[in-house]
């Protein structure tokens, strides 16, 4: 009587147990490369952001420079300025400043005398005489040439400045400023890249009193507590969940970009990405947070996961099936006394004998 010999048994559940956990290793992996290869394309779309707002500015800057040259060429203006007529600089002035802001987009328009006092703001004539110690001024005072570079006003907006020191015959008479606030070029951004922006300045660079009284003044939404590091200034999405803009805000970093998967809005999934923007004096006071919207990717990528593991299911249970049936007639024909297989193992005893 021979005994049954189990070859599936032996084989086919080792060999289930192995196929599944490479299975399961090749979906983690593969899972991971996927995950790698979203998280690069966001930061790769973040920075070449950041190179676009940083081009657009220096562009900006130019283009307030050229302007600049101009005006310091008008002998009229410099002579005003010079004898410190306010009215009289008002009256030369107002035309061009007009002419800047319809062309150019240029929202701000200065008059400071050679210690930095304000002597006009063409843009807003009843406000002056105040000292102006921002970094662009400081900055075209200790260097003597022109200085450009963001600033963050009280009202917690930003504006791109440039200040020209006017020098005639080796003497200083003044200085000249423009400045144009950058809400355009962010605007720009979110349409070219198709993506949604937040911009986030840190409380640490404002005073709560000013920048709720500028946000009344610019009829802007605000709300002080909303978040605990940051405020939020602009944005293209409304009604955000405060969870959603805290986590965000946890991303803050003053030197690199940070990337954040998962960012459920709407039923939509986003991966944002969080841009420091760094002031004239560089300091990190605003973070540009970036959403990409990765539902329509996700999706695919579900899709593509599911039959790949549907696939590898129905091929995985049809090599089960055959070895099954192969294995099965393997058994049959071993479990037969007459096999050939029994025969030649009756047969070895039978061989160590004769020798």
């Amino acid at each position: 009587m021979t005994r049954p010999v189990s070859l599936k048994k032996r084989i086919l559940i080792p060999l289930f147990i192995v196929g599944w956990v490479i299975f399961a290793i090749g979906g983690y992996f593969l899972n991971n490369i996927e995950t790698r290869q979203r998280h690069e394309t966001v930061q790769q779309q973040a920075v070449a952001m950041q190179n676009h707002l940083q081009a657009a500015l220096k562009s900006k800057s130019e283009a307030m420079a050229s302007s600049l040259d101009f005006i310091a060429r008008d002998s009229q203006l410099l002579s005003a300025l010079k004898a410190g007529d306010r009215q009289r600089l008002l009256e030369l002035a107002a035309p061009v400043y007009e002419r800047l802001n319809i062309q150019n987009n240029i929202t701000h328009f200065y008059f400071h005398d050679t210690k930095r006092v304000n002597l006009l703001r063409v843009h807003k004539p009843e406000k002056h005489d105040d000292s102006i110690n921002r970094f662009t001024a400081l900055g075209a005072e200790e260097t003597g040439e022109l200085f450009s570079g963001l600033e963050l006003g009280p009202l917690g907006t930003f504006t791109l400045r440039s200040v020209f020191p006017v020098v005639e015959q080796g003497q200083l008479i003044g200085y000249i400023e423009l400045g144009q606030e950058i809400d355009a070029i962010i605007d720009q951004a979110h349409s070219m890249f198709s993506v949604e922006l937040l911009l986030l300045i840190h409380k640490q660079y404002l005073v709560q009193r000013d920048w709720e009284e500028g946000m009344r003044m610019l009829a802007r939404p605000f709300d002080w507590q909303q978040l605990s590091a940051s405020v939020l200034v602009s944005r293209s999405l409304h009604d955000l969940p405060t969870d959603l803009l805290n986590a965000v805000d946890r991303e803050y970093s003053d030197a690199e970009i940070r990337v954040r998967d998962g960012v459920g809005l709407d039923g939509l999934n986003y991966w944002s990405a969080t841009i420091p923007v760094n002031d004239a004096g560089g300091r990190s006071v605003a973070s540009l947070v970036m959403l990409h919207d990765m539902t329509a990717i996700m999706e695919s990528s579900k899709k593509e996961t599911l039959l790949f593991f549907a696939l590898s299911t129905a091929i995985s249970w049809s090599l089960f099936a055959l070895f099954w049936v192969v294995l099965g007639r393997a058994e049959e024909e071993l479990a037969r006394p007459e096999s050939s297989y029994w025969q030649r193992v009756r047969r070895v005893p039978e061989r160590l004998n004769s020798h």
